[in-house]
C-alpha cells in the first residue's frame, strides 16, 4: 500500500484484488481501494493500479532491466501507462480504464488507421533527442531466433513430450533460422519506409495490447519492445488478426482462422495511414510505388512472426504441464500453440517461395522472348544493309540472349 501514493490512508480490508489472465508472458493483477478519495486528506487517489509479477522465465525471453528502462522511457513519453513503483520483480503501473480491442473488430477501418498510425509515430521514437542512446539499435529479429531457438531446442532435448520432439527443432534452428534470415535481407533496399528500415518497434502488437479507451486507442506491454525491422512489426500484428485469445472458452484457450488475414484492401489503408505517419508526407491508397514495396516485405516477414513465437512457445513452456501435453496457465498450452505457429511458418514459407518462383520465372520467360524479338527485328532490318553488318548485329543479341539465360540458369541453381 505504501507504494501507491495515498493509499496508507486506507484500511487494508479496503483492498480488493482481481487477477487478470490475458498475459501470457506475466502475471497481471488489477488492484483497487474502496474509493478515489483518501479519507484523511480528501485528496483524489488512483483507485485503481495494475500489479505485474514478471514470470519465472522472462529472463530467458528478455532482458528485465532493459525492459523495465524503455517501459520508464515509454511512460515518460505518456505512450506506455504511468510507471508508479516497481522492485524486485514486480511493477506498479497506472490502470487504463478501458478494454481490449478484440480481434473480431481488428479489420474495423476505425481501428486499422488508429494503429497504423500509432505505429507510425512509434516508429519514429529514436529519432528524438531525447531518445537514450543506451538502448541497443541493431534488429532484435535474429537474436531472438537464434536466442530463443537456442532455448527451444535445449528444452526439446530434456522433455518427455511427443509433440515437441516431433517439431523437428533442430531442423528449424540449424536450417531453418539462418536461411530464413539470408531470405528476407536479400531482398533488402536502402529506401526508407520499404520495409527495411531499423526502427524502435512494439514486437508484440495484438488484440490482448490494443485498448479502446475515451481517449483513443492505447498500446499496451512493452515487454519485447526493441529496435527492429519495421515490416517485422506490421506483419507481427498482420499475422494477429488470425490469433484469437479472448472468445475462446474451452481449451486449448485460443483459436487460429487463418481466413481472418487481412484482406489487400485493408492492407493498403492499413500502409497508406503508417506511410504518412512515418515519412510525415500524405500517401493514398493509391500510391503504390508507395505502398507495395512496403507490402512485399511485410509479407515476407509473416514467416518470422510465424517462427519467432513459435519458438518462444517452448521456451514460454519449460516446467509446465505443456511439455505433457497437458494444459497448464490458466489452461494455455504453449507447446501445442508453438506447434500451430510452426505449422503456419512452413506453410507460408511454400506459399511464399513459390509465388516468388513462379514471378522470377515469369520475368526470366519475358525477358527471352522480348530479346527473341529483337532479334527476328534485327533479322528483318539485316536486308537492307550490308551482310558483315547484319550478322555482327545479329551475333551480338544472340551472344545477349545467351548471357541472360545462363544468368537466370546459376541463380536457380543458387536456390
Amino acid at each position: 500500500m505504501k507504494n501507491v501514493p495515498g493509499w496508507s490512508d486506507f484500511d487494508p480490508s479496503s483492498i480488493t484484488i482481481k487477477q487478470l489472465c490475458e498475459g501470457l508472458s506475466n502475471q497481471a493483477y488489477a488492484v483497487s481501494v474502496s474509493d478515489a478519495i483518501s479519507p484523511k486528506t480528501g485528496q483524489r487517489v488512483a483507485q485503481r493500479v495494475l500489479f505485474r509479477v514478471y514470470g519465472k522465465q522472462v529472463s530467458k525471453l528478455y532482458d528485465p532491466k532493459a525492459e523495465l528502462h524503455i517501459f520508464d522511457t515509454l511512460s515518460k513519453y505518456r505512450i506506455a501507462p504511468e510507471l508508479i513503483g516497481t522492485g524486485d520483480g514486480w511493477r506498479i503501473e497506472e490502470w487504463h480504464y478501458a478494454v481490449a480491442v478484440p480481434c473480431a473488430l481488428m479489420n474495423n477501418s476505425s481501428i486499422l488507421c488508429q494503429v497504423a498510425s500509432n505505429l507510425g509515430r512509434m516508429h519514429k521514437l529514436h529519432r528524438r533527442q531525447d531518445f537514450p542512446n543506451d538502448i541497443p539499435r541493431d534488429p532484435v529479429m535474429e537474436l531472438r531466433l537464434k536466442k530463443w531457438g537456442k532455448g527451444a531446442l535445449e528444452i526439446s532435448e530434456s522433455c518427455t513430450s511427443d509433440m515437441v520432439k516431433g517439431m523437428g527443432l533442430e531442423r528449424v534452428v540449424s536450417e531453418e533460422v539462418p536461411w530464413l534470415t539470408h531470405w528476407l535481407l536479400s531482398h533488402a533496399s536502402s529506401v526508407s519506409g520499404q520495409g527495411l528500415d531499423v526502427v524502435f518497434c512494439h514486437n508484440d502488437l495484438q488484440e490482448n495490447n490494443l485498448l479502446q479507451t475515451q481517449y483513443g486507442l492505447r498500446m499496451i506491454d512493452f515487454e519485447y519492445s526493441a529496435f527492429n525491422y519495421q515490416a517485422c512489426d506490421i506483419a507481427n500484428y498482420f499475422c494477429e488478426f488470425t490469433m484469437d485469445y479472448v472468445s475462446e472458452t474451452s481449451y486449448p484457450f485460443y483459436l487460429v482462422d487463418k481466413t481472418a488475414f487481412p484482406g489487400l484492401d485493408d492492407q493498403r489503408l492499413f500502409c497508406a495511414v503508417y506511410l504518412s505517419e512515418y515519412l510525415e508526407t500524405p500517401i493514398r491508397i493509391s500510391d503504390s510505388a508507395y505502398i507495395q514495396p512496403l507490402l512485399q516485405n511485410v509479407e515476407r516477414f509473416t514467416m518470422v512472426s510465424h517462427l519467432t513465437w513459435a519458438l518462444w512457445s517452448i521456451v514460454r513452456a519449460e516446467g509446465d504441464e505443456a511439455l505433457n501435453s497437458m494444459p497448464n496457465f490458466n489452461e494455455f498450452n504453449f507447446s501445442l500453440y508453438g506447434k500451430h505457429r510452426l505449422d503456419m511458418y512452413f506453410r507460408t514459407k511454400a506459399d511464399l517461395t513459390a509465388k516468388e518462383d513462379a514471378t522470377q520465372q515469369m520475368t526470366m520467360t519475358n525477358d527471352q522472348e522480348a530479346l527473341r524479338a529483337r532479334v527476328e527485328a534485327l533479322e528483318q532490318t539485316a536486308k537492307g544493309v550490308t551482310q558483315p553488318a547484319a550478322v555482327l548485329g545479329i551475333s551480338t543479341i544472340v551472344c545477349a540472349l545467351a548471357l541472360v539465360g545462363t544468368y537466370f540458369g546459376t541463380r536457380q541453381l543458387r536456390k
